[in-house]
């Protein structure tokens, strides 16, 4: 039985646990509030048994599991297999290697050393658990927090491995890889074997098959001998008349060929008198294409004088169109000149009355201050004489007071200040009027001098247009006589003209040019017609020759000339089947021999494999018997371990059943597992019918799981198995469990679980269930606070 002994862990995620952690026999609680550690005494025990944490996952680094702030980590496990205990000891530390021990603890209760290193401490570790590795061992005994439905999630395959792992099935593994092997080096065997009869078989066909083909090519031998001797003869006979038909052939083809060349030098020798007469009729024409090119040569100057003149006429027409247009620019501004005369006049007139209005206001201006003057004046006499009694200059004082009153009330110079706006206003509006007539005496001006300006340039234009026109040719027609400056179509005429004798003088030069390379073979074109006609003398005596002696030939080998290329294709046909037939017996006659010393070779490698055959057929009819039979004894094997594993979910199925009342205070009684996805179906009475998990709540499912979980763990525990798990570790099982099911697994800890495991160990934050177990342990920040036994 595999059993827990002692824990010690220390710097391991929370954990500082220095002195060791006993683990008795009996139900242990391990309480304390949430982050105290709880879980991860869990989790210390996986890492020390597989070198891997739980969480965040199995292959979370040193920086995962060293407690913050610490160097290092030491995890040390000691656990007993029946009657022997092995401790494991893995350091972890930041900056160096780890250290990974496996100790055992001799009779005298000292330690041996096991094993070192990570891979040999945890290849050891499989080795003593007898394949129960970390998978099994969550699936059945250690049950994470939350994790109760691991198992039902679990893939087929898990399932399977973890149920042979712990039924010690691994015996009929075992039983069935040996069959196996043993099969498979059987198989190979036979298959050696087969290849062997193979080869026996083959070498046998080979045999028989060598002997027909020597028997046949020896045959066959004899009969090429005697074609060939008659090919020979055949032979003979066709080259010597096919040597005559050649000899016809090549006569007749050299006639054919002089003919050919003969008819060639006549069609060369008339092509070449037409030549001949060609060039002295180009000769002629050349001294009449010469003299007309020497009269129509001075158009070369016409043709550049034209592009003068018509650039000097389009000046011209240019400045003409332009003086017309300024000529009526002038008219149109004379006109308006002549229609703004009266806005002067009236400019003027305005100026006038204005003067005058300033003239009466200023002399009123002057009046008005005489008048207050003498008022003034006339105050001051008659108050002073009227203080002295002097009343006759009182009197005068008073006339010269009312004489500059009238003054200065008839005299009023605001009132001229109207006439004055007035007139200013109207002149006012009148002066863009004068301002317009300046403007029309400078344009008057401006256009006068322009036109001026143009008819200057009109003359010389005209002057220069004159100029050129008499340097105009009068070869080879009068040019100047075609042009008239007043009649401007004349200049298209001219153009006409000039390059109407330009045409023909270029069409005269390029004619000359054709003919001239005519006129200069002439002479290479005599001694060509000599050659040729003394070529045609030679040709038609060797072909008069040929003639002659192709009917010498022709009579002697009784052969025409119409027959010949028929009788040579026939005799080349007949020489060429012999020959291919010669070739053919020939390589026929060496393939009959190679085939006659392959055939002996054949048969001297393949006699004693011929005698193998019987013998190898009885070896390979006694080698697939054997196989069969382990085959069958496979198949066996594996039917028998499957009935095992469907007899294991039958117990995990009547262990439920037994628990689901205790926990479920009898309101589940009957559970079934689905065999392909191993999911959970629970028996609803009210509903009566048969109910998937998920339909519950999530307390009740967490029941389901757990009332899964441990049977599972129970029924896939044998009691005859060395290592199995005496322990059962659960983390937090009760959480979301209420009063009434908590006590319901308790009573499931204490009768059920307690038959099967030595060890019940149960994380729990509820420390109210400290009374219902023998042992409790309290942690805070990883360290243990309280024991109590």
């Amino acid at each position: 039985m595999f059993k827990l002994v002692s824990l010690r862990a220390s710097g391991f995620k929370r954990l500082d646990i220095e002195e060791k952690l006993q683990f008795p026999d009996g139900r242990l609680l391990v309480h304390g509030r949430n982050e105290s550690g709880k879980s991860t005494l869990m989790e210390a025990i996986h890492y020390a048994l597989y070198g891997m944490p739980l969480r965040p996952s199995k292959n979370a680094g040193n920086e995962d599991i060293i407690c913050y702030g610490r160097d290092q980590a030491i995890v040390e496990l000691e656990f007993s297999i029946d009657n022997t205990q092995y401790l494991v000891r893995r350091e972890l530390y930041r900056k160096k290697s780890n250290v990974h021990l496996l100790n055992k603890r001799e009779k005298d209760g000292n330690l041996s050393r096991v094993t070192t290193g990570a891979r040999n401490v945890n290849n050891e570790l499989n080795e003593i658990l007898h394949g129960i590795d970390s998978d099994v061992l969550l699936n059945s005994c250690l049950v994470e927090q939350k994790e109760l439905g691991k198992l039902e999630d679990a893939n087929k395959q898990e399932r399977i491995r973890a149920m042979s792992s712990l039924l010690n099935l691994e015996a009929f593994v075992d039983a069935r890889n040996t069959i196996k092997k043993e099969c498979s080096d059987l198989e190979k065997t036979h298959l050696r074997t087969l290849n062997r009869l193979g080869e026996a078989e083959k070498a046998k066909e080979e045999y028989e098959e060598a002997q027909r083909r020597l028997e046949s090519a020896q045959k066959r031998l004899e009969e090429i001998k005697a074609e060939k001797k008659e090919v020979e003869e055949s032979l003979g006979m066709v080259e010597s008349r096919l040597k005559t038909a050649e000899q016809l052939s090549g006569l007749l083809y050299q006639l054919r060929d002089t003919e050919s060349t003969l008819e060639n030098i006549e069609i060369r020798l008339e092509e070449t008198q037409s030549q001949h007469t060609e060039a002295n009729e180009a000769k002629s024409r050349i001294v009449e294409l010469e003299e007309k090119i020497k009269r129509y040569t001075p158009v070369k100057v016409a043709v550049e004088k034209i592009d003068e003149i018509s650039n000097l006429f389009t000046k011209l027409t240019t400045l003409q169109n332009e003086a017309i247009r300024l000529e009526l620019e002038l008219q149109s501004t004379q006109k308006r000149l002549s229609e703004s005369k009266g806005s002067e006049d009236r400019i003027k007139e305005l100026e006038y009355q204005e003067a005058q209005a300033k003239a009466h206001k200023e002399s009123a201006n002057t009046k008005r201050t005489l008048g207050l003057a003498g008022a003034t004046i006339g105050i001051l006499t008659v108050a002073y004489c009227v203080m002295s009694s002097i009343w006759i200059v009182a009197a005068l004082g008073a006339v010269i007071l009312f004489i500059g009153g009238y003054l200065y009330a008839v005299n009023n110079p605001s009132k001229f200040d109207d006439e004055i706006n007035e007139a200013r206003f109207q002149r006012d509006e009148m002066l863009g009027e004068r301002s317009r007539i300046q403007d029309y005496n400078e344009a008057v001006a401006r256009l006068e001098s322009e036109i001026g300006k143009i008819k200057e340039a009109q003359s010389s234009a005209e002057a220069g247009i004159l100029q050129q026109l008499n340097q105009l040719p009068d070869e080879p027609r009068e040019y100047k006589a075609t042009f008239s400056l007043t009649d401007p179509s004349t200049l298209n005429k001219l153009k006409k003209e000039i390059q109407e004798d330009k045409d023909v003088l270029t069409g005269c030069t390029a004619e000359k040019g054709t003919l001239q390379k005519k006129a200069d073979s002439l002479e290479e074109l005599a001694s060509s017609l000599e050659t040729y006609q003394k070529q045609r003398q030679e040709q038609a005596s060797e072909a008069e020759k040929l003639d002659n002696q192709l009917k010498e030939t022709e009579r002697e080998s009784g052969i025409t000339r119409d027959q010949v290329e028929e009788t040579t294709r026939g005799l080349r046909a007949e020489r060429d089947g012999c020959l291919r037939r010669s070739a053919s017996l020939e390589r026929e006659e060496q393939e009959r021999n190679s085939d006659i010393m392959e055939s002996k070779k054949i048969i001297e490698e393949n006699e004693e494999l011929k005698e193998q055959y019987p013998v190898l057929v009885d070896e390979s009819e006694g080698e697939e018997f054997r196989l069969e039979a382990m085959k069958k004894a496979a198949i066996l094997l594996d039917t028998t371990r499957e009935s095992i594993m469907a007899g294991v979910k039958q117990n995990v199925e009547k262990n439920m059943m037994q628990f689901l009342p205790t926990l479920t205070d009898n309101r589940y009684s009957m559970a079934r597992i689905d065999e392909a996805n191993y999911r959970i179906e629970v028996y609803d009475r009210d509903a009566k019918q048969w109910r998937g998990k998920g339909v519950f709540s999530g307390a009740t499912q967490d029941q389901f799981s757990l009332a899964l979980r441990l049977a599972f763990a129970i029924s896939t525990i044998p009691s005859s198995r060395g290592a199995r798990p005496g322990f059962i570790f659960l983390d937090e099982p009760l959480s979301g469990f209420d009063a009434q099911r908590r006590s319901g697994f308790m009573q499931l800890l204490r009768d059920d679980l307690s038959k099967h495991f030595a060890q019940i160990i149960v994380i729990s934050h509820l420390e109210a269930l400290a009374d219902e177990f023998q042992n409790n342990l309290a942690l805070d920040s990883g360290k243990i606070i309280e024991v109590q036994r």
